[in-house]
């Protein structure tokens, strides 16, 4: 039997998390949460991240209330910060699985 087990790369999966969203525009960096998710397979929570990044990206611009752009940009970086912590586990997570998955069907 074929031992091979495709495992995702956490380490990958982090970095597209991180550097992604950094990479076309450094002052918008939340504004392209999701990529890990999308690596890791997760493509509704990929998206979903996504769009909680782009509405609050979106409540910055119309906001006149220091106090509301501040809460909106807090946001905005939790999210960031959150989908950098959630593809790292889910990463795990799946790697997990797929090598308990084999080991259980190797016997």
């Amino acid at each position: 039997m074929n031992n091979k087990v495709k495992l995702k790369d956490r380490a990958l999966a982090t970095t597209l998390a991180i550097i992604i969203p950094a990479f076309p525009f450094i002052y918008l960096f939340p504004l392209f949460q999701g990529c890990g998710q999308i690596y890791n397979g997760q493509y509704k929570k990929g998206a979903g991240f996504f769009l909680f990044s782009a509405v609050n990206f979106m409540l910055l611009s119309v906001v006149d209330s220091v106090t509301l752009y501040a809460l909106a940009m807090a946001m905005l970086i939790a999210g960031y910060v959150l989908s950098i912590i959630d593809t790292n586990l889910s990463a795990k997570k799946i790697n997990q699985h797929r090598l308990k998955f084999v080991s259980e069907n190797d016997r």
